[in-house]
């Protein structure tokens, strides 16, 4: 008829289960950005050898995916029951608890720098810049990721200071 059909219109299941497996997919689609955003941070971890936040993500993940799943399949906290629905609504509960967890550490970052340089915004700056030096890093391990950050960090925030100061005796 010209009219495109759904996929799940095209699996010869009940027009009920095909109702349902639709609204579990359009469920489940809204974790679909989240978790791209989790394997990049993930990437980024792992590159830089910090296992560490790659397990403590994935375990928050886990649990959030556990708990999530019975408060919105069987309908607790006030939440109604959604039976199978509540799956891809778990889904995307768990993939915001991983995205939380990665970006954790960025925060610590954030915070560290914006009391050194007394700025949200430049804050955000250099560590956004971080991430940005540590992609293009050969992909060797990294004894100590965390101080290696930290390091990057305050290298890039006196490059910066340096450059300020240079740009102020200048324009004398």
């Amino acid at each position: 008829s010209g009219e495109p059909v759904p996929v799940i219109g095209l699996l010869g299941i009940t027009p009920e289960t095909a109702d349902l497996a639709q609204r579990y997919v359009m469920a489940e689609s809204w974790s679909g950005l989240i978790f791209s955003l989790c394997f990049t941070l993930r990437s980024s971890a792992e590159g830089m050898g910090q296992s560490r936040v790659v397990l403590k993500a994935g375990l928050a993940g886990l649990a959030a995916q556990v708990v999530a799943n019975v408060v919105f399949v069987y309908g607790y906290a006030g939440v109604p029951a959604l039976g199978a629905v509540g799956f891809g609504w778990a889904t995307v509960v768990s993939a915001l608890v991983m995205l939380a967890t990665y970006l954790a550490r960025r925060e610590d970052l954030v915070r560290y720098f914006r009391v050194r340089l007394r700025s949200d915004e430049a804050a955000e700056d250099l560590v956004q810049d971080i991430y940005v030096k540590i992609q293009g890093l050969p992909d060797e391990a990294i004894d100590n990721p965390s101080g290696f950050l930290f390091r990057l960090g305050s290298n890039l925030m006196l490059d910066q200071i340096v450059l300020r100061a240079t740009a102020r005796v200048l324009a004398l």
